[in-house]
């Protein structure tokens, strides 16, 4: 047998196996010898078909290689293939080349060999099923290690992700209690708590005029602009600031910031310049982290945590957080309530230097105080004052609170929102 390559030398012998198979079938004897050869050539036919089909996608493999010593010269198939070939010339009496004999001569075919002959091929034939059978086992066997190695990759990959899951939780959570232990640290204050608590106690529908008087649109809408909003006492100013703050972060985008403070006189103490300046810087950090980095380096400047940073450090910090954003609206509400005058100044001051260096644009709201209306004389001021629709519709939404008496009298009622509103007088 010529060596080829394993894949045609395999398909070789199954042609011809397929070919000696039928001279066996079509002998005339009952002899256990050509039986024997009749199985044992039909279970090689049924291996080889077998290893043809693996061998297709496994000749450039370490199994492959293996295969490929059943080919050499002398080899397991080239002694197959001389047993074979004994039997069919002795079988038809032609040459492997005469096919045409084989149709011819069919019926004639007589058992020729002897005991020694039968043997001889036989043997051929169990050497090579044998030497194939292990080829196959050792393919499954592979097939079998390799598909518990890729297994036990997928398990230990899979733990790995688990483990790594879970550490990159406990490290989110270190890393989060850390972030909320710098927070604290720049500010304790939580105005969102208080624009929560006054925006909960808003009427519905009242403020609107306000939020679109041209004044307030031109601050909103154009850079670097500062709204003064000046108030008697009571007329709602606080709650006008709150309104404000709620309608800017309706579809705000993510690189605009607000910040604000509600400013108290019960609150003197905790309310510096410096403490001002802290409560916004951890405001527009906490909305954008990639801004923190400024808070970070100052904790890390004042390992002594009992220890503040200096206003100005907080305002340079503040300066770096801005940076990060396209324009912040910065809401100061009850300016007066800041009961120290140096404070109240150097805190304008600091916030209209700000707006100089980027788009900030400012409001406050104070009662008349001639030396806070000083400080925004540049500005056109938009008095805040309880509109007559907005009283009405807060004493609609207290009616409910009335004996029954009333709540059943809608004349009574009217007359009670007229007296109320013309008695207020913008408070």
């Amino acid at each position: 047998m010529d060596p080829l390559s394993i894949t045609a030398s395999t398909i070789a012998l199954l042609e011809f196996t397929g070919e000696v198979i039928s001279y066996l079938n079509a002998v005339k004897t009952s002899s256990k010898d050509r039986a024997r050869l009749a199985i044992e050539a039909s279970q090689l036919f049924n291996l080889l078909t077998t290893l043809n089909y693996l061998i297709e996608d496994s000749i450039n493999t370490p199994w492959g290689t293996t295969i490929r010593a059943l080919n050499v010269e002398n080899g397991p198939f080239d002694q197959y293939y001389t047993g074979l070939l004994q039997l069919q010339e002795r079988l038809s009496g032609a040459k492997r080349s005469d096919r045409s004999k084989l149709h011819t001569v069919k019926d004639a075919l007589v058992w020729k060999f002897t005991k020694e002959e039968v043997a001889d091929i036989l043997g051929r034939m169990e050497r090579l099923k044998g030497l194939i059978a292990v080829a196959l086992e050792v393919d499954n066997l592979t097939q079998k290690v390799a598909l518990s190695i890729q297994a036990t990759t997928k398990e230990l990959e899979a733990k790995t992700r688990e483990i790594k899951s879970t550490a990159d939780g406990l490290q989110q959570n270190v890393n989060h209690q850390r972030y909320q232990e710098i927070m604290n640290w720049i500010s304790s204050d939580d105005f969102e708590v208080q624009q929560s608590d006054i925006i909960s106690r808003k009427q519905a529908g009242t403020g609107k005029w306000f939020l679109e008087y041209p004044e307030f649109i031109n601050w909103r809408d154009m850079p670097k602009q500062t709204l003064f909003c000046p108030g008697i006492p009571g007329a709602g100013k606080t709650m006008m600031a709150a309104a404000t703050i709620d309608h800017l972060k309706v579809d705000l985008p993510h690189n605009v910031g607000v910040a604000f403070v509600f400013c108290n006189y019960k609150g003197k103490a905790s309310q510096t310049e410096a403490d001002i300046l802290a409560a916004m810087l951890k405001q527009l950090v906490q909305v954008q982290p990639s801004a923190a980095a400024s808070v970070f380096q100052l904790y890390e400047k004042y390992p002594m945590k009992n220890t503040r940073p200096t206003p100005a450090e907080i305002l340079g910090a503040l300066k770096t957080a801005l940076d990060n954003y396209t324009a912040a609206y910065i809401v100061v509400d009850a300016l007066d309530e800041c009961k120290d005058r140096n404070t109240r100044e150097v805190l304008v001051k600091d916030l209209l230097e700000l707006q100089q260096i980027t788009d900030v644009r400012l409001l406050v709201t104070s009662r008349f105080i001639p030396e806070i209306e000083a400080m925004f004389k540049q500005t056109s001021p938009l008095e805040v004052r309880a509109s007559e629709e907005d009283v009405r519709r807060y004493v609609a939404g207290q009616l409910h609170r009335m004996p029954e008496c009333i709540r059943q009298d809608s004349e009574i009622q009217n007359e009670i929102q007229n007296a109320i509103a013309g008695a207020v007088d913008g408070m």
